[in-house]
């Protein structure tokens, strides 16, 4: 049997559904980019605030929230993960920008 992993010759429709799924893939990086700038300026009204920058319970609003909002695609624990990478990777960019 050949490698069933390696990627032969794809069909016209494959490569069609490769581009929908790279013009998605850039779609989400832009909507990451606003949920960061806008995670910012929360940080920054934070610090003006003298208020923590991490908050366990708005983390766990929005795992929950997201989960029960994934249409039964991707399990809750599969959009958790990808959430929390979203989140942490927000909240260490705005505690680097806050060291500045």
């Amino acid at each position: 049997m050949e490698n069933e992993l390696e990627d032969t010759k794809p069909s016209p429709e494959i490569d069609m559904l490769r581009c929908e799924i790279d013009a998605l893939d850039d779609k989400i990086l832009d909507l990451i980019n606003a949920r960061a700038r806008l995670s910012e300026k929360i940080s920054a009204l934070k610090t003006e605030a003298g208020s923590a920058q991490y908050s366990p319970e708005r983390e766990a609003m929005i795992f929950e929230r997201l989960s029960n909002h994934s249409q039964n695609v991707l399990s809750p624990e599969s959009v958790s993960r990808v959430f929390k990478v979203i989140v942490q990777e927000c909240l260490a960019r705005n505690l680097n920008l806050a060291r500045k």
